[in-house]
């Protein structure tokens, strides 16, 4: 990722001078058009004009999108001062608008939340169908919460498209230290139901992912993420420091309570197989879940998620 530097802009709607920064994503991809201007990659820009600001509802070329997107089962939108789009040009837009949605029902880029090309739109939400977009020229735009992230979109078409050989590999982490407080060391391409409880402890962060037990792609970005966000070593490696981030903010809670405490334990009672809305309202639905949950683990049958439910929850 490269150096996350912003600027001031004037905001036509509101009247004022606002500052913005750019988010990783897109500082690295306007790096990767900076460096390749003379092999046909042109940037259009990050921040947009008067007619993107000129609006109380703006989109991600401003500082103050409103555009939002779905994660966890909860709508979350872009933080205020962050830029979180970027126009440009690109050579054989054609080829590079089929190999990219490739690679994204690949699974790649987990962080692009849409994408406009050849007056196509394409959205995450949507499964990346197409429908009618008034770009030619290619946008992209990430997902909140990917403000430190990485992104190598245009580096790697350049070197698909030219025949290039892949980027060389990042040389191997070191060996994590050994876990004391119990549980699992977990990265990238460990299963199992450990895996399952860190992503759903990460879906109740507001992170829009699968509770499948594979700690593939998709969770191995949403891990670097949360640990650029809680200012912790971002190695996409969960060891204690991060399983204590992920788990923090236990409360007991019952019906009636809301916030993240019952997000949490409806995300763990999701990777425990019940099917419950993580939606940080303790409902019926969700008295029901526990209550069945602390039936299978033989503990105190009472709909109350306390601490003897929060230890089966967390710890299986």
């Amino acid at each position: 990722m490269g150096a996350l530097t912003g600027g001031t802009v004037y905001d036509t709607y509101y009247k004022t001078t606002r500052s913005w920064r750019p988010i990783g994503p897109v500082v690295d991809e306007w790096q990767f058009y900076t460096a390749s201007a003379d092999d046909g990659y042109v940037c259009l820009g990050v921040v947009g004009n008067a007619a993107h600001w000129n609006k109380k509802n703006t989109g991600d070329h401003t500082s103050r999108s409103s555009h939002s997107t779905v994660i966890g089962g909860k709508t979350v939108y872009p933080k205020s001062g962050w830029v979180y789009a970027i126009d440009g040009r690109v050579p054989e837009p054609q080829k590079f608008e089929t190999w990219f949605l490739g690679r994204l029902k690949a699974g790649a880029y987990p962080h692009v939340k849409y994408w406009n090309i050849n007056n196509r739109h394409y959205n995450q939400k949507t499964g990346w169908k197409p429908s009618y977009s008034g770009d030619v020229h290619l946008h992209l735009s990430f997902d909140p919460g990917s403000e430190y992230a990485d992104s190598t979109i245009l580096a790697d078409y350049e070197r698909y498209r030219t025949g290039k050989p892949p980027a060389p590999a990042k040389p191997k982490p070191p060996a994590p230290k050994p876990s004391t407080s119990g549980r699992p060391t977990l990265r990238k391409g460990s299963k199992g139901a450990a895996v399952g409880r860190l992503q759903g402890a990460l879906v109740a962060h507001g992170y829009q992912l699968k509770v499948d037990g594979d700690f593939g792609a998709r969770t191995y970005a949403a891990v670097r993420s949360f640990q650029a966000r809680k200012r912790i070593t971002v190695d996409g490696i969960v060891g204690d420091q991060t399983w204590a981030k992920a788990l923090a903010g236990q409360a007991t809670v019952r019906q009636g309570d809301s916030g993240f405490a019952v997000a949490l334990a409806q995300a763990l009672l999701v990777a425990a197989g019940w099917n419950v809305a993580v939606d940080r309202d303790f409902g019926s639905k969700t008295t029901a879940a526990v209550r069945a949950f602390q039936k299978a683990k033989s503990l105190t049958v009472d709909g109350v998620v306390g601490s003897k439910t929060w230890a089966r929850l967390v710890n299986g």
